[in-house]
């Protein structure tokens, strides 16, 4: 069940890179002792044998200076693997009842491993076959299938971490729970999981804490992995959904009709072309699931929509790059899907977690089988109509068990009654043909357990109820309209955003948050005249940040309105307790974007905060006493008692080494380098303090102590191989990346050598020398774990061999350089990247008809312009001037001035909304070279090779 071929299907996938399992895939001591029962389940302790692959040691550096989700400090990374497998014993925790059986193993952090239906013996999620951690989650290492729970952004951060588990006898059954208190934000949450005598299925319920002071963003989703099989069928009941995407602008590729969108039946996991995630927003049925086919068999999930209404497919797609994550991942051959379930409506969504409040949902997940397919459910039972001899044959599947229920057709009540009970076919005749029914209700005299309106259409976006009563809500707080105008420009509604933006910044708003925010950051920004030389500059200069940083890319162009509502607020009376409320609520928006220097900076101004703690939903305390030995430490509790500790104990240097961690993540570096420095004086020899101070030092524009600092961690700990990639960016500020540091990182222990990072910079130093064949022959010998769809490595790997090409035109020898054009445009199976359905060659492509015209082969040479001409995308990427370009070399210019007039407009309005500079970064070389290119006049293959 673990995986089939899907040879027949669409395209078909290739098995490549399979790895021998031990006969014994998993096994299970004897039958499990009991440990106790309770209201019908059995709880046990058990152990399991599982292949598994072996890891390295986390990396000890801190993870300092991190955008986004990425920025997991003061976590450590665990992004060291192996392809070495082991049998590994693992601890299980068994629960059993009469229909399902569920088991948990602590040293898999917070997942379900596996939940049986004993009613068919089958898996209603993908059980994996051999623990393979791949570098797809927050920290690094995760592992695909079971039931992962993710908060408070992303993928949680103890997913492959040992968690304990605590087992507690309510009176609906038993439920395991975990708990934990997420580091990065100091929120409490806990995931229960729970099993009952009477129910053929799982309840989800989740508990959410917000112990600090500060508001918190959050979302909050169930990831399941799915058993890969070709006749595998998403149901949801919608006829549109958005598609996944959450880069710089936090928003959504567009709607897909659902399920068939251009030519593929996005339902039907084995013609789902290219990885992709699509959420279904509008869907308020409370409703969605999966069918196989050839098995009768599904999972269905059920929640109230108005609590938890985000549901999600997630493939990888049957393409080359779909597959290979097959083998990243499980050591199979298909990938591993997932449907998702969680709150808010999509995962570019953030809800906002106040000061102490505590928020709280429950979710069904059940089997189904033996029905045919699966058109409608609840969390009772599930349903599926069949036509047969010009009637209709209704056939349900039943969660619990519901005695005494009768059927309404179209509001007509039918005579006969019928007993639902779990793990039993109810088949019931309806009167009927399928076309003709109306509306399907399944009820008992207390009410409706299942209500089905075949025919309505989905509902429109809610949001449209929310823009018709605008009127009662105006006294709702800015913070709320904005959230609200967020969402609505994520959803494609630019004109509805509009809205809601214009009453969170109305002067009437109750809290004219945003006004005032921007009048706290003008008192402080405008007092530092050897930053900002005039107030005017600041106002300037702070209504590009605020477009940006706050997220109101609609209104970019609106800079002289942020300026005069800038200089109108200067004059608002404000006391320390309104600022400091402010300053927590600007905070939010900092976080949501991953800045967390900016939020921990306006953090640290709070005087006082005006909020007392409160118990939280366990009944404890939230006051935490904090460990000043601790190795790791975040917060301003933790900052707060190391401050103290250091009063009375000034010589202890882990604490000056965890406060200076803590001080350089929020951005006061002059302060943290101080504190490193008394913890580097203290501990001489501690190479993980010294490249923690070469990086601090290299962020604050030290360079020169920085590369002093890393050359006495690297000579202290040769095999701290952060240290040595943190030192080559030292010598690159330098601009003293030479043959000589070449010449000693060749010369790095072999245990270095063998790391991602360590080759990468490697492959990049080389290539910047003009070592070409070298830097090939590093990426071509190791083999990496990339980050879900990176694609660095890939445009090295290309960069690499063009410019050799390159090169090796100029000396005439076109064959050759044919040859390496040809090999840049491979997706080599041990940078872990599969060729996707499109390809970004473009640049390659056209670099190869130039290198063919130069060698007299036009024939060749058009060939390869009309590949790089037929390759197009959405969005300003940076491949796409070259296809305009190579548009005019096949004698279109018209056509080619007119895409790459598009492009530069498009990249430009991009440009006006873009906060992160590594994107920002790419949009403007998308802008110049579409400026360079609309000119008549054609490069020359000296002037492009300048531009490669």
């Amino acid at each position: 069940m673990c995986g089939e071929s899907l040879s027949g299907v669409r395209g078909g996938a290739r098995r490549r890179g399979e790895v021998k399992l031990p006969a014994n895939q998993e096994s299970m001591n004897t039958k499990p002792a009991i440990e106790f029962a309770h209201n019908g389940i059995e709880v046990s302790q058990t152990t399991l044998v599982i292949p598994t692959y072996c890891g390295g040691p986390a990396d000890p550096n801190p993870s300092l200076f991190g955008k986004g989700i990425r920025a997991i400090y003061p976590y450590e990374w665990r992004k060291s693997f192996t392809r070495e497998i082991v049998d590994r014993t693992y601890d299980a925790l068994v629960l059993r009842s009469p229909w399902m059986e569920l088991t948990f193993l602590p040293d898999w952090g917070f997942h379900l491993y596996r939940a049986v239906d004993r009613v068919t013996g089958r898996d209603l999620f993908h059980r994996p076959a051999v623990m393979k951690p791949a570098h797809n989650a927050i920290r690094g290492a995760y592992v695909a299938g079971g039931v992962e729970f993710n908060f408070p952004i992303g993928h949680n951060a103890m997913t492959w971490n040992r968690i304990g588990l605590n087992i507690r006898k309510t009176d609906e059954g038993v439920t395991v729970l975990f708990q934990d208190v997420e580091r990065r934000s100091g929120m409490h949450w806990a995931a229960g999981v729970t099993l009952t005598a009477g129910m053929r299925g799982v309840l989800f319920d989740q508990f959410l804490y917000n112990a600090t002071p500060l508001p918190q963003p959050w979302y909050f989703w169930l990831n399941a992995g799915l058993v890969a099989h070709s006749s595998l069928r998403f149901i949801f009941p919608t006829d549109r959904m958005l598609g996944h995407f959450e880069g710089s602008f936090l928003e959504t590729l567009g709607w897909y009709s659902f399920p068939i969108h251009q030519g593929h039946d996005y339902g039907r996991y084995a013609d789902i072309p290219e990885p992709i995630g699509l959420f279904s927003p509008t869907n308020a049925a409370g409703w969605f699931g999966v069918w196989y086919d050839d098995w009768d068999f599904g999972v269905a999930r059920w929640a109230a929509p108005w609590q938890v209404g985000g549901q999600k497919l997630w493939s990888w797609g049957t393409s080359e790059e779909g597959c290979l994550w097959g083998q990243i991942a499980a050591d199979q051959e298909l990938p591993v899907p997932e449907i998702q379930s969680g709150r808010p409506e999509t995962q570019m969504d953030r809800q906002i977690l106040r000061p102490y409040e505590t928020v709280a949902h429950r979710e069904w997940w059940f089997p189904a089988s033996g029905i045919g397919g699966l058109q409608a459910a609840s969390r009772f039972v599930a349903v599926h109509a069949i036509p047969r001899d010009g009637q209709t044959l209704l056939k349900c599947s039943t969660v619990q068990a519901v005695p005494g229920c009768h059927i309404n057709v179209n509001g007509q009540r039918l005579p006969a009654e019928m007993d639902l009970a779990p793990g039993r076919v109810q088949e019931v005749a309806i009167p009927l043909p399928c076309q003709e029914l109306m509306r399907i209700q399944v009820r008992t005299p207390r009410g409706a357990v299942l209500e089905w309106d075949r025919n309505s259409a989905p509902l429109a976006i809610t949001l449209e109820t929310i823009a018709d009563s605008l009127e009662p809500l105006v006294g709702a707080s800015a913070e709320s309209w904005y959230l609200r105008g967020a969402r609505a420009q994520r959803m494609l509604r630019p004109d509805l955003a509009l809205r809601f933006y214009q009453i969170s910044r109305a002067p009437d708003n109750a809290h004219r948050l945003f006004l005032q925010c921007v009048a706290v950051r003008l008192k402080r920004d405008a007092s530092s005249a050897s930053r900002q030389p005039s107030v005017n500059d600041t106002i300037c200069q702070l209504s590009k940040k605020l477009d940006r940083a706050l997220g109101v890319s609609l209104m970019a162009r609106f800079e002289r309105r942020w300026a005069g509502l800038a200089e109108e607020t200067l004059r608002i009376p404000s006391d320390q307790e309104t600022e400091d409320y402010l300053r927590l609520a600007a905070a939010v928006q900092y976080t949501a974007l991953g800045q967390s220097r900016e939020k921990e900076a306006l953090w640290h101004e709070v005087q006082s905060p005006g909020v007392k703690a409160s118990k939280g939903c366990w009944g404890h305390s939230t006051e935490v006493s904090p460990d000043p030995s601790l190795y790791w430490a975040w917060g301003e509790t933790d900052r707060q008692g190391l401050v103290s500790w250091l009063e009375r104990h000034p010589d202890d240097g882990a604490a000056h080494f965890s406060l200076g961690c803590l001080l350089a993540e929020s951005g006061q570096l002059e302060l943290a380098v101080t504190h490193l420095r008394e913890a580097a004086r203290r501990r001489p020899d501690d190479s993980v303090v010294r490249t923690t101070l070469g990086r601090v030092c290299l962020e604050w524009q030290k360079p020169a102590e920085a590369l002093r600092e890393l050359e006495v961690a690297v000579a202290g700990n040769p095999t701290n191989a952060a240290a040595w990639v943190w030192l080559d960016q030292a010598l690159g500020f330098m601009d003293a990346r030479n043959a000589e540091w070449l010449r000693r990182v060749r010369m790095a222990p072999s245990s270095v050598q063998s790391t991602d990072d360590f080759c990468e910079m490697h492959a990049r130093l080389a290539t910047d020398l003009q070592l070409y064949d070298e830097a090939a022959e590093i990426l071509a010998g190791h083999w990496f774990h990339p980050y879900e769809l990176t694609h660095q490595l890939r445009s090295l790997w290309v960069r690499i061999h063009r410019r050799k090409a390159i090169t090796l035109a100029r000396d005439g020898d076109f064959e050759e350089a044919q040859r390496k054009i040809e090999i840049a445009l491979t997706y080599p199976e041990n940078l872990q990247l599969g060729r996707p359905r499109r390809t970004f060659d473009a640049p390659t492509l056209y670099t190869a008809g130039r290198i063919m015209e130069l060698a007299a082969k036009a024939d060749t040479a058009r060939a390869y312009y009309q590949r790089a001409a037929e390759e197009d995308h959405p969005g300003p990427t940076p491949a796409k001037p070259w296809g305009a370009l190579a548009t005019w070399e096949l004698g279109n210019p018209d056509q080619a001035r007119i895409r790459l007039i598009a492009l530069e407009d498009e990249a430009n309005r991009c440009l006006a909304a873009v906060f992160q500079p590594d994107l920002e970064s790419q949009l403007q070389l998308v802008a110049d070279l579409s400026r360079r290119f609309r000119e008549h006049s054609r490069p020359n293959f000296d002037e492009l090779r300048k531009i490669l």
